[in-house]
């Protein structure tokens, strides 16, 4: 898979749909790899307005409406906290210890 252009701030559809896999896993109690290929296909049309890519401001405002649709209440915080629960279950992260200089790698647990 190709490195983002991080001087575009947009994403590609390939990118999108690894993303929101990533989410649904975290949040969907019953998985269905089809299923979910199919609604990210409907999504991506809604979201990128036929569009090849979409902007920053697009994603936050899907992440967003993500937040609000899985919260309890209509609450920033709430808000904030559960995406940051979902972005802890779906990040990879490398630790390096300059000490002994080695590195961990922790993956997600979706």
């Amino acid at each position: 898979m190709s490195e983002q252009d991080s001087t575009k701030n947009t994403i590609s559809q390939k990118q999108y749909t690894l993303l929101m896999k990533r989410i649904y896993k975290v949040l969907l109690p019953i998985y269905r790899e089809t299923e979910v290929e199919s609604e990210l296909h409907h999504e991506w049309l809604l979201d990128s307005r036929g569009q090849p890519e979409i902007s920053q401001v697009i994603l936050g405002k899907i992440l967003f409406r993500i937040a609000h649709w899985w919260s309890t209440n209509i609450d920033i915080d709430e808000y904030i906290d559960m995406l940051q629960r979902v972005y802890q279950r779906i990040t990879y992260k490398r630790v390096y210890d300059v000490r002994n200089e080695s590195q961990s790698d922790f993956f997600p647990q979706i």
